[in-house]
């Protein structure tokens, strides 16, 4: 079967390779479109809207930071109500602490748990302990050290998250990267409740080893229409 790719991008690039895939037979057929995915209406764009018979998009990124993961994912959602031609979504997530709580789509799972946009924040700021602040943090034998923790109960505050807490020695790295983590998973759960209350059927998946990348999840999820 034929498979057309269209590529969405906010950023401009050299698009350098562009020109070895413009004839026949010198790879797949694309399109490329330069905006941001807040003003995206996919199922608008004329090579999907000429497809929705057959049901085949399959939305894929990587390093869709922060907030723009869940633009993309409201995106996919608002096509679906339209034409159900979203068969499958996949995105490797990354820069949970990027997110902002205007962008995230996963509001009512937080005020189902009676949790408020300042717990939001809070939760965003824990996730760079799974990944950003415990980068190469190794001893020379092997062995992960203690380093500084952030009291929760600080009251010194400025713009931005990470510096609104003082830093004391509260827990050593393998601690901290576990309450990273599982701050991640819980911004995580939100998008999957999202997408299960919205016709689709998501799960998170552990597609690469963290020695490879400490963002190593995936989102998938797949049409219960299609």
């Amino acid at each position: 079967s034929t498979v057309h790719f269209v590529l969405i991008e906010r950023d401009h690039q050299r698009y350098r390779f562009d020109a070895h895939h413009r004839r026949d037979h010198q790879g797949p057929s694309f399109e490329r479109y330069r905006l941001d995915i807040r003003d995206l209406y996919l199922s608008e764009l004329p090579s999907i809207k000429s497809s929705q018979s057959e049901k085949q998009t399959v939305i894929i990124s990587k390093h869709l930071c922060g907030g723009a993961t869940d633009l993309a994912l409201r995106c996919a959602v608002d096509a679906q109500r339209n034409s159900q031609s979203i068969q499958a979504i996949i995105i490797a997530l990354c820069c949970h602490h990027r997110l902002l709580w205007n962008d995230y789509v996963g509001k009512e799972f937080f005020r189902r748990l009676n949790l408020t946009p300042k717990d939001f924040s809070l939760i965003r700021t824990l996730t760079s302990w799974g990944t950003c602040e415990n980068r190469h943090r190794m001893t020379q034998d092997g062995k992960r050290s203690t380093m500084d923790g952030i009291s929760l109960h600080s009251s010194t505050s400025t713009s931005t998250d990470r510096s609104a807490y003082s830093k004391q020695r509260l827990f050593s790295v393998e601690e901290q990267e576990k309450i990273g983590l599982k701050a991640k998973r819980i911004l995580d759960w939100g998008r999957i409740e999202y997408l299960n209350e919205n016709g689709f059927s998501a799960h998170l998946k552990v597609y690469v080893s963290k020695s490879i990348t400490l963002e190593n999840i995936a989102l998938i999820a797949t049409s219960l229409t299609n």
